[in-house]
């Protein structure tokens, strides 16, 4: 489950070292939604990072195992 959490986090950290970071807060809160969701997704660490960047409204466009792109999702009325 760790192992899981630890991998969503590497490819975000590859995304944002060719990207802008968000500010700490953001990463904290990421944090917190990977090692809430990692006990359900400890053999899938992108969909680990998927339901758990859904919980902070994000979504990620990915290509292969690398994310791409970072995007809020919108709100419904």
């Amino acid at each position: 489950m760790i192992e899981a959490a630890n991998q969503a986090m590497n490819a975000l950290d590859a995304y944002w070292a060719r990207n802008e970071s968000p500010d700490h807060q953001v990463i904290a809160q990421i944090h917190q939604a990977l090692q809430e969701r990692a006990p359900d997704y400890e053999d899938d660490w992108k969909a680990l990072l998927d339901v758990a960047m859904e919980d902070l409204s994000l979504r990620i466009a990915w290509r292969e195992d690398e994310v791409h792109e970072i995007t809020k999702r919108p709100v419904s009325s």
